[in-house]
């Protein structure tokens, strides 16, 4: 929740939509991982003090994988007006060139990627900052202030708790 307030307060967010993936069809979650309506219960429990945040099950409502290039097409729809950011981490930005449609996702959002500023990592995300951005895509790079661990590093702490 500490990265979806900077990503609201430094990307000068109205409304930030928090949407979990059905089936995320870039990793395999471990046996025992929350379902996919128990994330979504937990993202709204989290989120909650968080005025712009809004929680969305329009992912949950399709089935099969969860690309992201046809929830942008369904929020393109919904609102027609609004210019969408797609704020991913540098794991999933670094990869980006691998995703269903990712040119089509360049041409239709701003992408936003937080950062940790890791060691190496600066240079491989500006990097490819460059090249996104010289194929047309705005992509916005924001250093993410928050405590660095990963989703798999904090569900082994709730394993052993």
């Amino acid at each position: 929740m500490e990265a979806a307030q900077q990503a609201v307060s430094l990307l000068h967010l109205s409304k930030l939509l928090l949407i979990p993936d059905r089936i995320a069809p870039h990793k395999v979650l471990p046996e025992n991982s929350p379902t996919p309506e128990q994330r979504l219960q937990m993202l709204s429990i989290a989120a909650a003090d968080i005025p712009q945040v809004e929680i969305s099950s329009l992912e949950l409502q399709r089935e099969g994988p969860s690309y992201t290039y046809l929830t942008v097409e369904a929020l393109k729809q919904q609102y027609p007006e609004a210019q969408l950011v797609l704020i991913m981490g540098t794991d999933m930005f670094l990869s980006f060139d691998n995703w269903k449609n990712w040119k089509w996702l360049m041409e239709n959002v701003t992408i936003a990627v937080l950062y940790r500023g890791q060691k190496g990592e600066q240079a491989a995300i500006r990097e490819k900052q460059e090249t996104f951005c010289a194929m047309g895509a705005q992509v916005e790079l924001v250093q993410n202030q928050v405590t660095a661990i990963s989703s798999t590093d904090l569900r082994r702490m709730l394993a052993f708790e």
